[in-house]
């Protein structure tokens, strides 16, 4: 399904999560390269996804909004809305 990219960050290293553990095929997630805020046609809300270096989607997590996203991306990453840039 095809999904347009609005906002992306690349993170500086791969260490573990600062305050969220994901788990993916029961093991936890090392910090990922790069997030990316995306949306679905017609969806009303975003996807906060958590990239490897190529930009491939790993997991993610579901928000109201961008902001909403933004604010994930803050608490769990310490990532300030000027990190990001335009997708």
């Amino acid at each position: 399904m095809d999904f347009k990219i609005i906002k992306r960050v690349f993170l500086k290293d791969a260490t573990e999560a600062i305050k969220t553990k994901h788990m993916v095929y029961d093991k936890v997630m090392d910090k990922p390269p790069q997030l990316q805020i995306v949306q679905y046609p017609g969806d009303k809300g975003v996807y906060l996804f958590y990239c490897d270096k190529e930009g491939h989607e790993i997991t993610d997590t579901f928000h109201e909004n961008i902001q909403d996203a933004m604010s994930q991306a803050e608490w769990e990453f310490n990532i300030k809305e000027n990190d990001w840039e335009d997708g």
